[in-house]
């Protein structure tokens, strides 16, 4: 039963086997910080000097353990020998109401490792720490995009109200998101040495290329949510009518598309935001192949139901996952058929699925042949 002293929001996760792990995530009901009764001393990985996060705040703190790290340890001993791809049972109970769904373990801990790594006093991570309030278990990128531009917005308004200067362009959202992704890759690479399985640093894989859409360009993904103010704030027709909102690939009736000129895999770039860390991108580019096709199928699903909103939605999560990795071309299909799903062509959005498909089996094959 959860104790009323704490903010409390706590997981389940329920395995084939009938096994089941329950954690709860209690938080300070004012601060949000989070409340531990574990008292041990943290092992060694999470020391400051272990973890080697690239401009650490505190390394001059007096501190020697990473509060991230600290925290974070119980979580990868209780699900250090499962592995990503489980099937689980996920039940999140929170002060407001439960939510359930059947998922993978990695994507289960993903959710549960966002509220730790938030509320655990790491300062970089601070700034995020008011989502906690309403957390949203398994949030799509798009769903993040909207949940961290408004509580931006709403610590501009308060800073305003405050006397202070506020900032309107949300430069600072992409700088917070810029400064967190250094810190999960940190964080990963940390983890992985410390499991002896792959459940928990493949978590925080999702969790970063889920978040990365927001550090990418704030303005570009709040962009794809245009279409949700267009009649009721900005008084414009529903769906894209101007040049910029017109289809990256050109349709000619219900044939499969040109061949795209971006890259199939810039697997350069790709590196490049990993910080050149191999075994890394081995793990990303495992997550991201076994998740997008399931993007993919659900995407088909909306085509096949009709449903071309939803269509153009899960196709910009596809578009900004696949730019994550590399895959270039198969962003560019996504995109494409993100704008036609939005403006409310179906018919324009089932012509795209092969050229998507296409794209897709091309940057899989990429990928496995560029791993060292």
């Amino acid at each position: 039963m959860p104790d009323a002293r704490f903010f409390e929001i706590t997981y389940v996760f329920r395995f084939a086997t009938g096994a089941s792990i329950q954690v709860p995530a209690r938080l300070d009901p004012v601060t949000l910080s989070l409340v531990t009764d574990n008292h041990s001393q943290p092992p060694e990985w999470a020391r400051l000097e272990s973890v080697g996060c690239s401009e650490c705040p505190l390394v001059e703190a007096s501190t020697h353990f990473c509060p991230l790290a600290a925290n974070l340890a119980a979580l990868v001993q209780e699900f250090a020998g499962h592995d990503s791809y489980e099937k689980v049972h996920l039940i999140v109970t929170t002060p407001e109401r439960i939510i359930s769904a059947d998922t993978t373990l990695q994507a289960a801990l993903s959710s549960l490792t966002g509220i730790i790594m938030v509320s655990s006093g790491y300062p970089t991570m601070d700034k995020l720490r008011p989502m906690v309030r309403f957390h949203l278990p398994l949030a799509t990128e798009q769903e993040t995009v909207y949940r961290a531009a408004s509580m931006y917005l709403v610590a501009q308004f308060l800073r305003a109200q405050a006397g202070a200067t506020p900032e309107w362009s949300m430069s600072g959202l992409e700088a917070i998101y810029h400064d967190v992704h250094r810190v999960n890759l940190a964080m990963a690479k940390c983890i992985r040495k410390a499991a002896s399985r792959d459940a928990n640093a493949n978590a925080l894989v999702r969790l970063d290329l889920f978040t990365e859409g927001v550090s990418r360009s704030t303005q570009e993904a709040l962009k794809g949510l245009r279409y949700l103010f267009a009649a009721s704030y900005l008084r414009e027709p529903l769906g894209p009518v101007d040049e910029e909102h017109k289809p990256v690939v050109e349709l000619t009736g219900a044939k499969s598309q040109a061949p795209s000129q971006d890259p199939v895999f810039d697997r350069r770039a790709f590196l490049g935001r990993l910080m050149d860390d191999e075994d890394l991108a081995k793990q990303i580019v495992a997550t991201f192949l076994d998740e997008i096709p399931n993007q993919i199928r659900a995407l088909h699903r909306n085509v096949a139901e009709g449903d071309a909103a939803s269509a153009g939605a899960r196709a910009h999560t596809i578009k900004g996952t696949a730019a994550n990795v590399g895959g270039m071309a198969l962003s560019a299909v996504a995109y494409a058929m993100e704008k036609e799903g939005k403006a409310g062509h179906l018919s324009q959005v089932a012509a795209l699925t092969p050229e998507l498909d296409r794209q897709f089996e091309l940057l899989r094959i990429a990928m496995q042949e560029s791993a060292p």
